[in-house]
């Protein structure tokens, strides 16, 4: 929001208010978030461990101007904004009910994120052309855990909140 009245500003002290232009996105498309967990139960109960998670987005990138004495507005579509996310997160698993063919659970993690943006403009030649790498912290939490098949392969969905999103569902093999 920040950037958007910044840049309404800009372009409008620019042009000597007769125009007001912004970025806007539009079109979005995810890259789910896909892990890699490893669990070792140092008794029945905790199993300390982790996993490695990566997910992504892409969007167009609009330039939207007004013309301030006529009133006409315009959106182009200027070029594509992009986001990559790789975690690596610490946690540790607490088995509620272990049973041969059944078992619930739950787990928490601390971690960091290494998040990569870029944003391209184009149509312009000297237009937007950013890219940044940030660290971030991380959490995920699984509120309820549930896995169930043969003791060596298991299907398993969770609900939580964090980096894994709030419904995850997928396989695990036992070592």
């Amino acid at each position: 929001m920040t950037e958007i009245l910044l840049s309404a500003t800009v372009t409008s002290v620019v042009t000597g208010g007769m125009g007001t232009g912004y970025y806007s996105y539009g079109d979005e498309s995810y890259i789910p978030a896909m892990s890699l967990e490893y669990y070792y139960h140092v008794n029945k109960i905790i199993g300390l461990g982790g996993y490695l998670a990566f997910n992504g987005m892409d969007r167009d990138m609009y330039a939207e101007w007004q013309n301030n004495v006529t009133g006409k507005k315009s959106k182009e579509k200027t070029g594509s904004a992009k986001r990559r996310n790789f975690s690596i997160m610490p946690t540790a698993k607490f088995d509620w009910l272990r049973m041969k063919y059944f078992g619930l659970y739950s787990k928490a993690g601390v971690g960091l994120s290494i998040m990569y943006e870029s944003q391209k403009d184009e149509t312009v030649k000297d237009g937007t052309d950013f890219s940044d790498t940030k660290l971030i912290p991380n959490i995920h939490a699984t509120l309820l855990g549930a896995e169930f098949g043969v003791p060596t392969i298991r299907g398993f969905l969770e609900l939580g909140m964090g980096e894994q999103g709030i419904l995850l569902a997928g396989l695990k093999y036992k070592f």
